[in-house]
């Protein structure tokens, strides 16, 4: 249900768009990361994630530079555009969680966010 949403709205501006470059753009939101990085947060390999950054690159979404700290690494970051369309996206999310908080109220909606995580972290690779 959350997933349809987000990709309704990306499509709407742009119908190349897949749940894979959401999950990429995910990934990015707390600040440019190498593409490795993304592909070891999402438990993919890089030559999994490589070929849909190369399409949010090419489409204008993503930007490619060189990290500074590595002159032969590449790091990662949105675009104006890009970040247009997080930003969309973002405030869809919020959209949906006042729409949740109304029907459940502020409490019952904090125990299933928690619950929620405990599962999603249970089922992460990289959770200690």
């Amino acid at each position: 249900m959350v997933a349809e949403r987000h990709l309704a709205l990306a499509r709407s501006r742009d119908n190349r768009l897949r749940l894979a470059h959401l999950r990429i753009f995910s990934m990015l939101m707390d600040g440019p990361l190498r593409a490795v990085h993304i592909a070891a947060r999402l438990a993919a390999t890089k030559q999994t994630v490589g070929p849909v950054i190369d399409e949010l690159v090419a489409w204008n979404y993503l930007t490619r530079t060189v990290d500074p700290r590595d002159r032969r690494a590449r790091i990662l970051d949105f675009t104006d555009e890009g970040r247009d369309l997080v930003d969309a996206l973002v405030s869809l999310a919020d959209e949906m969680e006042d729409e949740w908080r109304a029907l459940l109220g502020p409490d019952v909606l904090e125990t299933c966010r928690t619950a929620l995580w405990r599962i999603i972290d249970s089922q992460n690779p990289l959770s200690p």
